[in-house]
């Protein structure tokens, strides 16, 4: 009997031995497979990686500056014109104009409105465009306080960059100030296109800068001419009118639009490539989309690769604003300080906030 116990307990152990090693077998399989899975998606990632390397390379320099602004899109997205009230979100830029029965915050009497600017003294006999306020959707929005935006400005610059709508935004935002600060004019160019104001009292610099197109353009003497065309723009050379100064400024505000209804020539690498509302010539016809798409494309890359960060508000295509025609006139000129107060009043608020945001 004993030896019958010794050959039944050795049959147990081998049965045991033999169940330990299948499942050492088995796990040993699983790991292999898990491992070999591993090898595969990291081989995988590392060729997607390197696809996308070798797309983006083969791309066509248009297509990596698209890349290149998409990164400052997200970034200014996070900020956008938000205001937080309590648990609620208000987007500044959703809402109406609704009637205001309060008196303007300034009048044709401010001396800082640009004469050809002035509907009032030009001989506009309402006044209605001047009661009408700003209201977002969700939330509202009190009136500018000057002394406020001065303080949160204190030692920064501020850029108006563009055509005569940004001067009305300019003339608007000084307009307010007066009430509580002097401003200086330090600097004006010969036609008064361009002009730099100084607040010492806080140390605040108001730029002025006129480009008409963000890019470098010509006028060509037609010698009276009216069949000639004498405006020469440039898709791929930005003015340096605004360009030189960029690193001076903290906020600046773009706004273009209207002058590239103007018939012009089109230039690119100092070659002609067609031309715009130029019935008269056989050139390929450029649509005025395509040219203020080009030409804010070239402007939002240069800010997006510039070492200067700057808090950049680009006001779209400005409204039509000549009660004559599309181009904006200084004869016959339309309701022109409604909309220097309308626009000001939005953007200015929205650098107010931001600036609180950012602490500065």
């Amino acid at each position: 009997m004993a030896v019958e116990v010794v050959v039944g307990d050795h049959e147990q152990l081998l049965v045991k031995e033999g169940r330990n090693n299948i499942s050492l077998i088995f796990f040993k399989f699983i790991g292999v497979i898990f491992l070999a899975g591993a090898i595969f998606y990291l081989s995988v990632s590392n060729f997607n990686t390197r696809m996308v390397e070798i797309e983006k390379f083969s791309m066509s320099l248009e297509k990596q500056d698209v890349l290149n602004i998409m990164a400052l899109t997200k970034e200014s997205a996070v900020k956008e014109k938000q205001l937080k009230k309590g648990t609620e979100v208000c987007d500044l830029w959703v809402g109406e104009w609704i009637p205001n029965a309060a008196e303007p915050a300034y009048t044709h009497t401010c001396n800082l409105i640009l004469p050809f600017e002035n509907c009032v003294r030009n001989g506009r006999p309402d006044t209605s465009y001047l009661h009408w306020r700003w209201k977002p959707n969700s939330c509202d929005l009190p009136p500018i306080d000057p002394l406020k935006f001065l303080n949160e400005m204190r030692n920064k610059s501020f850029a108006f960059i563009g055509d005569s709508i940004c001067h009305s935004l300019l003339s608007s935002l000084m307009c307010h100030l007066s009430k509580v600060a002097k401003v200086y004019d330090v600097y004006h160019n010969p036609s008064f296109t361009t002009r730099t104001w100084y607040y010492p009292s806080h140390n605040v610099t108001l730029y002025m800068i006129s480009s008409l197109f963000l890019i470098h353009y010509e006028t060509v003497d037609n010698h009276g001419d009216a069949s000639q065309i004498h405006l020469h723009l440039h898709l791929d050379i930005l003015d340096s009118k605004w360009t030189s100064e960029y690193n001076k400024y903290d906020y600046v505000v773009i706004s273009i639009g209207p002058h590239f209804f103007r018939s012009s020539i089109i230039y690119e690498n100092n070659q002609v490539i067609g031309c715009h509302h130029c019935p008269h010539l056989n050139l390929k016809k450029f649509g005025i989309d395509e040219l203020y798409r080009k030409a804010l494309h070239l402007s939002l890359n240069f800010i997006a690769k510039s070492e200067h960060k700057t808090f950049v508000i680009l006001k779209t295509w400005s409204p039509d604003h000549s009660e004559h025609g599309e181009l904006p006139s200084a004869i016959h000129r339309g309701n022109g300080l409604g909309h220097s107060r309308r626009g000001s009043f939005i953007i200015l608020q929205h650098c107010y906030e931001e600036s609180r945001g950012r602490g500065v």
